[in-house]
Protein backbone atom coordinates (compact mmCIF):
# COMPACT_ATOMS: atom_id res chain seq x y z
CA UNK A 1 0.00 0.00 0.00
CA UNK A 2 1.22 3.51 -0.60
CA UNK A 3 1.96 5.33 1.69
CA UNK A 4 0.02 8.24 1.74
CA UNK A 5 -2.96 5.87 1.38
CA UNK A 6 -1.78 4.12 4.39
CA UNK A 7 -2.06 7.67 6.72
CA UNK A 8 -5.38 8.33 5.29
CA UNK A 9 -6.59 5.06 5.67
CA UNK A 10 -5.17 5.13 9.88
CA UNK A 11 -6.44 8.87 9.91
CA UNK A 12 -10.11 7.40 8.53
CA UNK A 13 -10.38 4.48 11.07
CA UNK A 14 -9.99 7.15 14.08
CA UNK A 15 -12.19 9.42 12.66
CA UNK A 16 -14.87 6.71 11.96
CA UNK A 17 -14.53 5.08 15.26
CA UNK A 18 -15.18 8.72 16.80
CA UNK A 19 -17.84 9.56 14.64
CA UNK A 20 -19.70 6.61 13.94
CA UNK A 21 -22.15 6.89 16.95
CA UNK A 22 -23.42 10.57 16.50
CA UNK A 23 -23.11 10.69 12.11
CA UNK A 24 -24.50 6.80 11.27
CA UNK A 25 -25.82 7.17 7.64
CA UNK A 26 -29.80 6.87 7.67
CA UNK A 27 -32.21 5.86 4.97
CA UNK A 28 -29.16 4.23 2.68
CA UNK A 29 -28.20 1.24 0.74
CA UNK A 30 -24.21 0.61 0.77
CA UNK A 31 -24.04 -1.25 -2.36
CA UNK A 32 -20.06 -2.86 -1.69
CA UNK A 33 -17.58 -3.81 -5.25
CA UNK A 34 -15.42 -7.08 -4.28
CA UNK A 35 -13.66 -8.52 -7.06
CA UNK A 36 -11.41 -11.28 -6.40
CA UNK A 37 -11.86 -13.97 -3.48
CA UNK A 38 -8.47 -15.89 -2.64
CA UNK A 39 -8.29 -18.86 0.31
CA UNK A 40 -5.62 -16.73 1.71
CA UNK A 41 -3.28 -14.36 1.62
CA UNK A 42 -0.68 -16.64 0.32
CA UNK A 43 -2.84 -16.94 -2.91
CA UNK A 44 -2.48 -13.07 -2.93
CA UNK A 45 1.37 -13.53 -2.75
CA UNK A 46 1.83 -15.79 -5.53
CA UNK A 47 1.60 -13.02 -8.01
CA UNK A 48 -1.49 -14.19 -10.56
CA UNK A 49 -3.79 -11.80 -9.59
CA UNK A 50 -3.38 -7.81 -9.05
CA UNK A 51 -3.66 -7.84 -5.80
CA UNK A 52 -5.31 -4.18 -5.27
CA UNK A 53 -8.59 -5.99 -6.66
CA UNK A 54 -8.47 -9.04 -4.16
CA UNK A 55 -9.93 -9.90 -0.88
CA UNK A 56 -9.77 -13.62 1.05
CA UNK A 57 -12.83 -15.35 1.42
CA UNK A 58 -12.44 -14.69 5.46
CA UNK A 59 -12.50 -10.87 5.12
CA UNK A 60 -15.45 -11.39 2.45
CA UNK A 61 -17.19 -13.06 5.23
CA UNK A 62 -16.33 -10.55 7.93
CA UNK A 63 -17.74 -7.41 5.94
CA UNK A 64 -21.02 -8.72 5.33
CA UNK A 65 -21.43 -10.70 8.79
CA UNK A 66 -20.17 -7.47 10.58
CA UNK A 67 -22.94 -5.18 8.64
CA UNK A 68 -25.53 -7.87 9.70
CA UNK A 69 -24.19 -7.21 13.09
CA UNK A 70 -23.85 -3.72 12.89
CA UNK A 71 -28.04 -3.78 12.10
CA UNK A 72 -27.78 -3.49 8.20
CA UNK A 73 -30.31 -5.39 6.05
CA UNK A 74 -28.55 -7.03 3.01
CA UNK A 75 -31.38 -6.35 -0.26
CA UNK A 76 -32.14 -8.96 -2.43
CA UNK A 77 -31.01 -7.50 -6.39
CA UNK A 78 -34.83 -8.10 -7.36
CA UNK A 79 -35.46 -5.34 -4.75
CA UNK A 80 -33.86 -2.60 -7.11
CA UNK A 81 -37.08 -1.28 -7.92
CA UNK A 82 -38.58 2.31 -6.76
CA UNK A 83 -41.83 0.08 -5.53
CA UNK A 84 -40.11 -2.95 -3.88
CA UNK A 85 -36.95 -1.32 -2.27
CA UNK A 86 -37.61 -0.45 1.22
CA UNK A 87 -37.96 3.74 1.61
CA UNK A 88 -36.20 4.00 5.00
CA UNK A 89 -33.99 1.81 7.33
CA UNK A 90 -30.10 0.91 6.63
CA UNK A 91 -29.18 -1.57 3.63
CA UNK A 92 -26.32 -2.72 2.11
CA UNK A 93 -25.82 -4.75 -1.33
CA UNK A 94 -23.00 -7.04 -2.48
CA UNK A 95 -21.71 -6.91 -5.61
CA UNK A 96 -18.91 -8.78 -7.51
CA UNK A 97 -17.57 -7.70 -10.63
CA UNK A 98 -16.17 -9.54 -14.03
CA UNK A 99 -16.84 -13.23 -13.90
CA UNK A 100 -13.41 -14.88 -12.22
CA UNK A 101 -13.92 -18.15 -11.37
CA UNK A 102 -12.82 -17.44 -7.67
CA UNK A 103 -15.93 -15.75 -6.73
CA UNK A 104 -17.34 -19.35 -6.84
CA UNK A 105 -15.64 -18.93 -3.35
CA UNK A 106 -18.16 -16.54 -2.27
CA UNK A 107 -21.40 -18.60 -2.97
CA UNK A 108 -21.24 -21.24 -0.04
CA UNK A 109 -20.53 -17.98 2.37
CA UNK A 110 -23.76 -16.24 0.75
CA UNK A 111 -25.75 -19.55 1.65
CA UNK A 112 -24.39 -19.48 5.01
CA UNK A 113 -25.44 -15.92 5.76
CA UNK A 114 -28.66 -15.77 3.97
CA UNK A 115 -27.27 -13.09 1.72
CA UNK A 116 -27.95 -11.94 -1.89
CA UNK A 117 -25.23 -11.21 -4.31
CA UNK A 118 -24.91 -9.37 -7.84
CA UNK A 119 -22.08 -10.66 -9.88
CA UNK A 120 -21.44 -8.63 -12.72
CA UNK A 121 -20.18 -10.74 -16.01
CA UNK A 122 -17.83 -9.84 -18.48
CA UNK A 123 -19.05 -12.28 -20.90
CA UNK A 124 -16.80 -12.15 -23.36
CA UNK A 125 -14.60 -13.39 -21.37
CA UNK A 126 -16.57 -16.99 -19.97
CA UNK A 127 -14.72 -19.86 -21.76
CA UNK A 128 -12.13 -17.50 -23.29
CA UNK A 129 -9.56 -19.30 -21.01
CA UNK A 130 -7.80 -15.69 -21.03
CA UNK A 131 -6.74 -14.02 -17.93
CA UNK A 132 -7.81 -10.90 -17.42
CA UNK A 133 -5.43 -8.02 -18.89
CA UNK A 134 -4.97 -6.02 -15.70
CA UNK A 135 -3.68 -9.20 -13.77
CA UNK A 136 -1.52 -10.01 -17.12
CA UNK A 137 0.22 -7.18 -16.75
CA UNK A 138 0.69 -7.17 -13.13
CA UNK A 139 2.42 -10.31 -13.32
CA UNK A 140 4.33 -9.59 -15.82
CA UNK A 141 5.76 -6.39 -14.71
CA UNK A 142 6.16 -7.54 -11.39
CA UNK A 143 8.27 -10.76 -12.40
CA UNK A 144 10.31 -7.91 -14.18
CA UNK A 145 10.83 -5.94 -11.07
CA UNK A 146 8.35 -3.15 -11.80
CA UNK A 147 7.50 -0.59 -8.59
CA UNK A 148 4.04 0.17 -7.38
CA UNK A 149 4.03 3.43 -9.11
CA UNK A 150 5.06 2.11 -12.52
CA UNK A 151 2.46 -0.78 -12.51
CA UNK A 152 -0.12 2.34 -11.92
CA UNK A 153 1.15 4.41 -14.61
CA UNK A 154 1.34 1.34 -17.30
CA UNK A 155 -2.47 0.20 -16.44
CA UNK A 156 -3.12 3.87 -16.98
CA UNK A 157 -1.74 4.15 -20.37
CA UNK A 158 -3.84 0.82 -21.55
CA UNK A 159 -6.70 1.26 -19.82
CA UNK A 160 -8.59 3.58 -22.28
CA UNK A 161 -7.27 1.17 -25.17
CA UNK A 162 -10.06 -1.34 -26.60
CA UNK A 163 -9.48 -5.26 -24.99
CA UNK A 164 -7.91 -6.62 -28.41
CA UNK A 165 -5.57 -3.93 -28.77
CA UNK A 166 -4.58 -3.83 -24.75
CA UNK A 167 -4.56 -8.08 -25.37
CA UNK A 168 -2.16 -7.75 -28.69
CA UNK A 169 0.16 -5.11 -27.14
CA UNK A 170 0.47 -7.69 -24.10
CA UNK A 171 1.52 -10.51 -26.20
CA UNK A 172 3.49 -8.54 -28.42
CA UNK A 173 5.74 -7.35 -24.96
CA UNK A 174 5.29 -10.40 -22.73
CA UNK A 175 5.35 -13.37 -25.27
CA UNK A 176 2.21 -15.09 -26.74
CA UNK A 177 1.42 -17.01 -24.08
CA UNK A 178 1.10 -14.09 -21.18
CA UNK A 179 -2.60 -14.22 -21.53
CA UNK A 180 -2.87 -18.12 -20.49
CA UNK A 181 -4.12 -18.37 -17.23
CA UNK A 182 -2.09 -19.61 -14.21
CA UNK A 183 -4.94 -21.86 -12.11
CA UNK A 184 -7.94 -20.95 -10.42
CA UNK A 185 -7.42 -17.87 -9.40
CA UNK A 186 -6.81 -15.83 -12.40
CA UNK A 187 -9.25 -17.73 -14.98
CA UNK A 188 -12.92 -16.84 -16.22
CA UNK A 189 -15.62 -18.31 -15.52
CA UNK A 190 -16.59 -21.32 -17.55
CA UNK A 191 -20.16 -21.34 -19.04
CA UNK A 192 -20.46 -24.71 -16.72
CA UNK A 193 -19.75 -22.58 -13.88
CA UNK A 194 -21.59 -19.96 -14.87
CA UNK A 195 -24.98 -21.52 -15.27
CA UNK A 196 -24.46 -23.55 -12.04
CA UNK A 197 -23.75 -20.82 -9.88
CA UNK A 198 -27.00 -18.99 -11.57
CA UNK A 199 -29.08 -21.73 -9.83
CA UNK A 200 -28.41 -20.60 -6.41
CA UNK A 201 -31.13 -18.51 -5.04
CA UNK A 202 -28.89 -16.20 -3.93
CA UNK A 203 -26.67 -15.16 -7.30
CA UNK A 204 -28.25 -12.66 -9.30
CA UNK A 205 -26.51 -12.54 -12.91
CA UNK A 206 -25.81 -8.57 -14.30
CA UNK A 207 -24.16 -6.70 -17.38
CA UNK A 208 -20.56 -6.24 -17.24
CA UNK A 209 -20.29 -5.21 -21.01
CA UNK A 210 -19.26 -8.48 -23.45
CA UNK A 211 -15.49 -7.46 -23.39
CA UNK A 212 -15.11 -5.23 -20.86
CA UNK A 213 -13.93 -2.17 -22.79
CA UNK A 214 -14.65 1.15 -21.09
CA UNK A 215 -18.16 2.33 -22.52
CA UNK A 216 -16.94 5.91 -23.86
CA UNK A 217 -15.08 3.78 -26.48
CA UNK A 218 -17.88 2.78 -28.64
CA UNK A 219 -20.25 5.14 -30.78
CA UNK A 220 -23.86 5.02 -30.53
CA UNK A 221 -24.71 2.02 -31.86
CA UNK A 222 -21.51 -0.05 -31.15
CA UNK A 223 -22.49 0.68 -27.51
CA UNK A 224 -26.15 -0.73 -27.78
CA UNK A 225 -24.89 -3.60 -29.41
CA UNK A 226 -21.85 -4.22 -26.77
CA UNK A 227 -24.63 -4.34 -24.14
CA UNK A 228 -27.19 -6.38 -26.26
CA UNK A 229 -24.75 -8.90 -26.77
CA UNK A 230 -23.96 -9.43 -22.81
CA UNK A 231 -27.77 -9.41 -22.64
CA UNK A 232 -28.03 -12.28 -24.76
CA UNK A 233 -25.26 -14.22 -23.66
CA UNK A 234 -27.14 -13.74 -19.99
CA UNK A 235 -30.18 -14.34 -20.96
CA UNK A 236 -28.62 -17.66 -22.22
CA UNK A 237 -26.52 -18.68 -19.24
CA UNK A 238 -29.94 -17.73 -16.44
CA UNK A 239 -32.90 -17.48 -18.30
CA UNK A 240 -33.15 -14.42 -17.28
CA UNK A 241 -32.41 -10.89 -19.08
CA UNK A 242 -30.77 -8.68 -16.42
CA UNK A 243 -32.02 -4.69 -15.47
CA UNK A 244 -28.41 -3.78 -13.71
CA UNK A 245 -25.31 -2.99 -15.21
CA UNK A 246 -21.90 -1.80 -13.93
CA UNK A 247 -19.17 0.07 -16.36
CA UNK A 248 -16.30 -1.40 -16.66
CA UNK A 249 -13.55 0.31 -14.91
CA UNK A 250 -16.14 2.72 -13.48
CA UNK A 251 -15.99 5.12 -16.54
CA UNK A 252 -19.73 6.25 -16.86
CA UNK A 253 -21.37 7.56 -19.95
CA UNK A 254 -24.22 9.83 -19.95
CA UNK A 255 -25.76 7.91 -22.87
CA UNK A 256 -26.98 5.22 -20.53
CA UNK A 257 -30.08 6.97 -19.51
CA UNK A 258 -31.15 6.71 -23.25
CA UNK A 259 -29.50 3.08 -24.03
CA UNK A 260 -30.27 1.49 -20.85
CA UNK A 261 -33.77 1.33 -20.71
CA UNK A 262 -34.01 0.79 -24.42
CA UNK A 263 -31.92 -2.63 -24.03
CA UNK A 264 -33.52 -3.54 -20.29
CA UNK A 265 -31.33 -1.85 -18.16
CA UNK A 266 -32.81 0.24 -14.95
CA UNK A 267 -29.88 1.20 -13.02
CA UNK A 268 -26.01 1.57 -13.43
CA UNK A 269 -23.65 1.45 -11.15
CA UNK A 270 -19.88 3.20 -10.73
CA UNK A 271 -16.84 2.68 -8.75
CA UNK A 272 -17.66 5.70 -6.86
CA UNK A 273 -17.62 5.42 -3.05
CA UNK A 274 -21.26 6.85 -2.22
CA UNK A 275 -24.21 5.48 -0.65
CA UNK A 276 -27.61 5.15 -2.22
CA UNK A 277 -30.03 7.35 -0.51
CA UNK A 278 -33.95 5.98 0.04
CA UNK A 279 -36.32 6.31 -1.42
CA UNK A 280 -34.71 4.70 -4.64
CA UNK A 281 -35.37 6.55 -8.12
CA UNK A 282 -37.32 4.40 -10.54
CA UNK A 283 -34.19 4.19 -12.91
CA UNK A 284 -30.42 5.48 -11.82
CA UNK A 285 -27.33 5.41 -13.85
CA UNK A 286 -24.60 6.70 -11.47
CA UNK A 287 -25.02 4.50 -8.20
CA UNK A 288 -21.59 4.39 -6.46
CA UNK A 289 -20.20 1.33 -4.76
CA UNK A 290 -17.52 0.89 -1.94
CA UNK A 291 -14.81 -0.99 -3.08
CA UNK A 292 -13.64 -3.91 -0.25
CA UNK A 293 -9.97 -4.25 0.07
CA UNK A 294 -8.10 -6.73 1.64
CA UNK A 295 -5.73 -3.76 2.61
CA UNK A 296 -7.07 -3.29 5.56
CA UNK A 297 -9.31 -4.91 8.49
CA UNK A 298 -12.80 -5.40 7.88
CA UNK A 299 -14.11 -3.74 11.14
CA UNK A 300 -12.31 -0.57 9.97
CA UNK A 301 -13.91 -1.01 6.60
CA UNK A 302 -17.37 -0.97 8.54
CA UNK A 303 -16.71 1.71 10.06
CA UNK A 304 -15.58 3.66 7.45
CA UNK A 305 -18.50 2.42 5.75
CA UNK A 306 -21.24 3.72 8.52
CA UNK A 307 -19.98 6.99 9.13
CA UNK A 308 -20.46 9.90 6.99
CA UNK A 309 -17.51 11.44 8.07
CA UNK A 310 -14.62 9.46 5.60
CA UNK A 311 -11.43 10.83 4.96
CA UNK A 312 -10.55 7.81 3.05
CA UNK A 313 -13.71 7.94 0.83
CA UNK A 314 -13.52 11.61 0.35
CA UNK A 315 -9.58 10.69 -0.93
CA UNK A 316 -11.20 8.00 -3.21
CA UNK A 317 -13.63 10.21 -4.84
CA UNK A 318 -11.37 12.96 -5.41
CA UNK A 319 -9.13 10.14 -7.37
CA UNK A 320 -12.20 8.71 -9.13
CA UNK A 321 -13.06 12.15 -10.41
CA UNK A 322 -9.17 12.80 -11.71
CA UNK A 323 -9.52 9.16 -13.06
CA UNK A 324 -12.26 9.94 -15.19
CA UNK A 325 -12.11 13.11 -16.42
CA UNK A 326 -7.99 12.11 -17.22
CA UNK A 327 -9.78 9.12 -19.56
CA UNK A 328 -10.00 10.41 -23.24
CA UNK A 329 -13.25 9.30 -24.55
Amino acid sequence: MRPALRAIRAVDGLVARATVPLTERRDVVLPLLFHSLVENEADLAEGSIHPAYAVTTGQFRAVIAGLQAAGYTFLKPAELSADRCPTSGRYALVTLDDGYANQLRAVPVLEELGVSAVFFVATGYVDSDRSFWWDVLYRELTRRGADAPAISTSMAMYRAQPREAIEGALRDRFGADCLRPRGFNDRPLTQRELRRAATSQYVTLANHTDGHNVVTQFGHQELIAELNQAQEHLVAFADSRPRLFAYPDGVTDQRLRDIGPAVGIDYAFTTEPRPTNLPLRERDFGLGRFTITHEASPQKQILALRSRWSVLNTYLRLAAYRRRTQTPA
